[in-house]
C-alpha cells in the first residue's frame, strides 16, 4: 500500500517544489497536494490561466522528477458562503483547482460538499442537497474533460447551542453514498477518518460502508472532542490523552472492502506541535507512522 501525506505545512516551510522534493526525499510514494494556501482572490487564482495551468504543469513535472505521485489534490475551501457573488467566485476556482489537478498529473481532487450553516443535525437537508447537487454538477463537465474524479467528504458543523461538533453535509456514509450515486461516475468517497469519529459512525464502519466508492482518504486522529489532526496511533495532548479511532478495526474494515488506494495522511497539527525546526524530523515520523499503519492495513 502506497503512502501518502498532505503537502500543506512543507510547502509553506519551503515552497511548492522544494516540498515535493523533500517529501520525495523521506520516502513517501505520493502526495496530497494542498491548495489551502492559495488566496482564491490572490495572484495565482486570478491571474491568467495559462500562467496558472503553466505553474501547475511545472510542479507536475518536479514530482516526476522526484519520483514521487501527486495521488489526490485538495481544493482550497470554502466551497460555499451564501453570498452569490463570492459563490460564484468560488465555483470558477474550483473549476480552476480541477485544471490544477489536471496538469499535476492527480487522478483525484478532493472538494468540499457546500455546508450551509443551517445544515445542523437533519436541519435544512433538502435544501443542501439541492444546492450540492448544483454545485458538483457545475463542475461535472470539466472533471469528465480532464479525467479527473471528485471525492466527496464527509464533513462536520458547529452547534452554538451546546458548543460541539455536530453532523452536517455527508457526514454519515448512507447520505455520502447518495450524493455520489446521484453524481455519477466521476465522483467517488473520501473518507476523513476524524470527521467520522466526530460527526460520523466512525471510521470503520463508514468504510465498511462505503465500500467500493471509497477510492481516498484523509487519515488522522482526534480525542473525540476536537478536530486536531494528529498521527494515527500517537493519541492527543488534551483532555481524555487517549485516541479515538480504533486503527486495528480501520485496518480490517479496508481489507474487508478490498481497498486499493493510498493510505494518505491529513496530519498537518502534528508537524505543527513540534514547530518548523522540528519541521523535517516530524515529517519522518509521520512517513514511519503510515508505513506502520499500512503494513496493519495488508495483514
Amino acid at each position: 500500500m502506497k503512502v501518502s501525506v498532505t503537502t500543506d505545512e512543507m510547502a509553506r516551510a519551503y515552497g511548492d517544489a522544494e516540498a515535493l522534493k523533500r517529501l520525495a526525499d523521506i520516502g513517501f510514494d505520493a502526495v496530497d497536494f494542498g491548495m489551502f494556501k492559495y488566496d482564491m482572490h490572490g495572484e495565482l487564482f486570478c491571474g491568467p490561466q495559462a500562467d496558472f495551468e503553466r505553474y501547475f504543469e511545472s510542479l507536475g513535472q518536479t514530482a516526476r522528477d522526484a519520483g514521487i505521485e501527486i495521488g489526490q489534490v485538495h481544493s482550497p475551501m470554502p466551497s460555499y458562503t451564501a453570498n452569490p457573488e463570492e459563490d460564484a467566485h468560488i465555483l470558477e476556482c474550483q473549476k480552476k483547482a480541477i485544471l490544477a489537478a489536471y496538469r499535476l498529473g492527480s487522478p483525484y481532487i478532493i472538494i468540499h460538499p457546500c455546508i450551509p450553516q443551517e445544515y445542523r443535525y437533519d436541519h435544512f437537508r433538502a435544501e443542501t442537497r439541492e444546492i450540492n447537487m448544483k454545485f458538483y454538477g457545475e463542475l461535472t463537465p470539466l472533471l469528465e474533460q480532464c479525467g479527473v474524479r471528485l471525492g466527496v467528504e464527509n464533513m462536520f458543523n458547529w452547534d452554538p447551542e451546546k458548543n460541539c461538533i455536530c453532523p452536517t453535509v455527508c457526514s454519515s456514509a448512507e447520505e455520502m453514498i447518495d450524493y455520489i450515486d446521484a453524481l455519477g461516475p466521476q465522483f467517488v468517497a473520501c473518507l476523513d477518518t476524524g470527521h467520522a469519529q466526530l460527526s460520523g459512525s466512525g471510521a470503520p464502519d463508514m468504510a465498511r460502508k462505503l465500500g467500493a466508492r471509497l477510492k481516498t482518504l484523509h487519515v488522522h486522529d482526534n480525542d473525540g472532542i476536537s478536530d486536531c489532526h494528529v498521527a494515527p496511533m500517537l493519541g492527543y495532548n488534551g483532555p481524555t490523552h487517549m485516541s479515538s479511532v480504533c486503527w486495528t478495526d480501520f485496518a480490517a474494515a479496508l481489507r474487508e472492502i478490498g481497498y486499493t488506494g493510498t493510505l494518505s495522511f491529513e496530519t498537518d497539527q502534528t508537524q505543527r506541535m513540534y514547530g518548523p525546526a522540528l519541521l523535517m524530523e516530524s515529517t519522518t515520523l509521520l512517513y514511519k507512522v503510515a508505513r506502520e499503519l499500512a503494513r496493519m492495513c495488508e495483514g
